[in-house]
């Protein structure tokens, strides 16, 4: 879909079209860095400031938690 971004993938916590294949888009992604209201700057997954706790629930919040700044994903080879 040309008008869909991985930043809107993340904050729908989207299947997408391929989720059979390749599993569902939460399932790739590594790391997560956002920013909240009282907490300014954080990162949740790999070498993240907050626990790994905090990344299903970001996923799929649509910016009503924090805005996601950065992804880190995990990628399939073709």
């Amino acid at each position: 879909i040309w008008c869909s971004t991985v930043g809107g993938w993340a904050a729908a916590r989207s299947a997408g079209q391929f989720s059979g294949k390749y599993g569902v888009f939460e399932d790739m992604v590594l790391q997560l860095r956002g920013v909240a209201p009282g907490i300014g700057g954080f990162t949740v997954g790999e070498d993240g400031d907050r626990p790994d706790a905090w990344l299903p629930v970001l996923l799929g919040s649509e910016g009503t938690l924090a805005a996601i700044t950065s992804l880190r994903l995990r990628v399939h080879p073709l």
